[in-house]
């Protein structure tokens, strides 16, 4: 009852074909959702995860794990503190079909939190690549120990950003830098790292795509400046050509030899 009409965000894109089966689909899916007491977390998830990917909407993704931990985790998970909130939001991102999240990545710099790779070679037109650096605090930690958190984050967080492998492993996505700082199961910082330098946001291979892209400007401009030249002097010797043969179907009288001879050198060369 579906057609198939291309592709979008690295899925098969289904197009109902006509308002009748749209009619159809919508009353059988509502029946079964009630039939069944259904709810639309996969959809509403499977949305998130592509949201991320491929339009840089990372705040509802980040808020949905914060959300789910503190609805699942037991006594017994609270008391592992640091090591299980990590985990969990390791766990999570590992579901996300359009990165393979890699937690404590080596870089020049030290190692790097939690880095979400883009899987370039399945989906290569992914945006957005991901650096986010998780700490944790107890739930009795006073405001100064959250804020000391999230400096400490935002430091490490440049370091790795401006590594090459870290540079290298992005592609031509766009990097965020995340930083979340969780006191307790509850999700206290949850901001990006905002760069003032434009430059800086640039991937390393866009940056020589830019460079060429000048060499090619320079070079096309070259070749247009000596296309316009040629077309010139091609436009000057018609013209030229045009006021002779003028001249040869006009009864004009040249009033002496010396003349002649130089409107003939003219238009015989």
């Amino acid at each position: 009852m579906l057609t198939i009409s291309g592709m979008h965000k690295g899925e098969t894109k289904l197009t109902i074909p006509n308002q009748v089966v749209c009619e159809q689909l919508f009353a059988y899916i509502l029946d079964t959702y009630h039939e069944n007491d259904l709810t639309f977390d996969s959809y509403e998830k499977r949305k998130l995860v592509s949201g991320l990917a491929y339009d840089g909407k990372w705040k509802p993704y980040f808020e949905y794990i914060a959300g789910c931990l503190h609805r699942y985790a037991s006594q017994q998970d609270k008391q592992k503190g640091e090591y299980f909130v990590h985990g969990f939001t390791l766990a999570i991102t590992a579901q996300n079909p359009f990165y393979r999240p890699v937690s404590e990545k080596d870089s020049q710099e030290g190692y790097v939190n939690l880095f979400l790779h883009p899987l370039l070679d399945i989906y290569k037109d992914i945006s957005h690549s991901y650096i986010i650096e998780l700490k944790y605090a107890k739930g009795k930690d006073s405001s100064e120990r959250i804020e000391q958190l999230r400096r400490q984050a935002i430091e490490q967080a440049e370091r790795y950003a401006s590594s090459e492998s870290v540079q290298k492993a992005i592609g031509p996505t766009m990097l965020h830098k995340i930083i979340i700082v969780y006191r307790g199961m509850e999700m206290v910082v949850c901001e990006e790292l905002i760069v003032t330098d434009k430059r800086q946001c640039l991937p390393l291979q866009w940056k020589h795509s830019f460079v060429r892209s000048i060499h090619v400007f320079i070079e096309s401009t070259k070749l247009l400046l000596l296309v316009a030249f040629v077309i010139t002097k091609i436009r000057c010797h018609f013209f030229d050509d045009f006021s002779y043969q003028f001249l040869l179907h006009q009864h004009i009288t040249i009033p002496n030899h010396a003349q002649y001879i130089t409107v003939n050198q003219r238009y015989t060369v």
